[in-house]
């Protein structure tokens, strides 16, 4: 996406959710706004070591990579972005997912499509992207099937994906769930693909909120492969 391009998605926001949003923003403190101007600096800092690294034509999984996508991904825990997503969420769900999704394509202006081929192989290659990815597939296959997120099946699916969560310090697994759709790593996928991964991930979000008190604190094997969907 150019810049052009992106200007022209934000300003497609109705004026009026994009004053609610603007109110909103002027509620937040001093400490909040710092916090997401050290995130974004910290991310381009991120950013720039990998782009030295694709320069150098390292392998997106190499061991160098890697760790400084565990970097990118821990910025948003670090710097309490994670906190300030799920309050945007609590404050008006419909205008804050237009906002995500403005903020999914906005990341990738300015970059090279081979650096940005390059960023998504390297997330691709991550652990977390790897388990997230059988969660969801499993998870689209259900959907399909019309099976009900409090099923049996559902919830070892939100079990599993809490362990992931847990393991790669994702955050709240149910926060998570509702952000990954408007996720610049998100696959590229066209209107109809993009819908599927929103109910894929609304399953996921359904199926967390299901869970009885305590359930998602349960150890699960790492292997999924008792409740993989025929």
């Amino acid at each position: 996406m150019t810049a052009k391009d992106f200007r022209k998605l934000a300003l497609a926001l109705p004026e009026t959710e994009e004053r609610a949003h603007m109110n909103w923003a002027a509620s937040l403190s001093s400490e909040e706004w710092k916090a997401v101007q050290e995130a974004s600096k910290a991310a381009r800092a991120v950013r720039r070591s990998l782009q030295d690294l694709y320069e150098k034509k390292l392998d997106p999984a190499a061991p160098a990579v890697q760790a400084l996508i565990i970097q990118l991904k821990d910025v948003s825990r670090r710097y309490g972005v994670f906190k300030l997503h799920a309050a945007m969420l609590e404050w008006n769900p419909s205008i804050t997912r237009k906002y995500f999704e403005i903020g999914a394509r906005g990341y990738w202006v300015g970059m090279s499509d081979d650096f940005v081929a390059y960023l998504r192989a390297a997330n691709a290659a991550a652990p977390w992207s790897k388990a997230l990815t059988q969660v969801t597939d499993e998870a689209t296959k259900l959907v399909e099937q019309k099976v009900e997120p409090s099923s049996e099946l559902g919830q070892a699916l939100a079990k599993h994906l809490a362990l992931i969560c847990s393991d790669h310090l994702l955050g709240d697994p149910l926060l998570y769930a509702r952000r990954a759709p408007y996720s610049p790593f998100r696959k590229s996928v066209d209107e109809k693909g993009h819908a599927r991964l929103t109910s894929t991930w609304a399953f996921l979000a359904a199926a967390l909120e299901a869970a009885a008190p305590g359930a998602l604190d349960a150890q699960l094997p790492r292997s999924t492969a008792h409740f993989r969907v025929p």
